[in-house]
């Protein structure tokens, strides 16, 4: 791997980027919680799922960009983008099942073939994984408005406040990946910045989904009333 990727100067020793490292731990904050909330509520059934796997896919990418940023290995490259991919799987296939285009027990039909083809790429085409990681949020996104265009007053707050927060967190990315704004020895990195900001808006895009699921709940739950039928005389 070339020691110029991002800004940070790489040190010599275990850690080769300690900010850019350390800063993953904003990851494994965010899936803590994401598990956390996840079993101290009730859901819709087919949310359960993806509220677990999501949060695991957070601890993913907590440990393998941690380890990234630390070897700089094309081992740690890996690790680092299949993490964000097993982040957005889950939204992704939520958003499907939403629009009833896949059934609700058919989680993973999807996600295994989704995650062999992101595993295909990065192994073998590693120079377009940043081209695909785009496509996919590109399409997560369509998919979604798409559902809540169709779902009048659905609340997307915490959708566009995700959104807002991943593109300054991008803006932050490609200064720092460009050496715009760059000091490669300092504790504060363009890199980490992005770390914690895409965590950040992570968390957010799970509230909204969250929030989606808890209303589905609800409705499942809710009596359904009915007028008894009266003889007629």
């Amino acid at each position: 791997m070339p020691d110029n990727c991002f800004c940070e100067l790489p040190r010599e020793g275990l850690i080769r980027q300690p900010s850019d490292s350390s800063s993953n731990l904003f990851f494994g904050v965010v899936g803590f919680v994401i598990l956390g909330l996840y079993s101290g509520k009730q859901f819709a059934s087919n949310f359960t799922l993806t509220a677990a796997m999501s949060g695991l896919g957070c601890l993913f990418i907590c440990s393998g960009s941690a380890y990234y940023h630390a070897s700089l290995t094309f081992t740690g490259q890996f690790l680092d983008n299949i993490g964000m991919f097993l982040v957005l799987i889950p939204f992704f296939i939520y958003t499907l099942q939403k629009l009833n285009l896949l059934d609700k027990d058919h989680f993973w039909q999807l996600y295994t073939p989704i995650l062999a083809v992101v595993i295909v790429v990065e192994l073998y085409v590693p120079s377009i994984r940043r081209y695909i990681f785009g496509l996919f949020i590109v399409v997560l996104l369509g998919f979604e408005f798409y559902r809540i265009h169709k779902t009048p007053g659905t609340d997307k707050t915490y959708l566009i406040t995700g959104l807002v927060v991943f593109l300054m967190a991008y803006a932050v990315w490609y200064l720092d990946l460009d050496k715009i704004i760059c000091d490669p020895k300092s504790w504060m990195q363009g890199h980490a910045i992005w770390h914690a900001l895409s965590a950040t808006a992570v968390f957010l895009v799970y509230k909204h989904y969250e929030l989606s699921a808890t209303e589905d709940k609800e409705n499942e739950e809710a009596p359904h009333s009915f007028e008894p039928l009266k003889a007629v005389a």
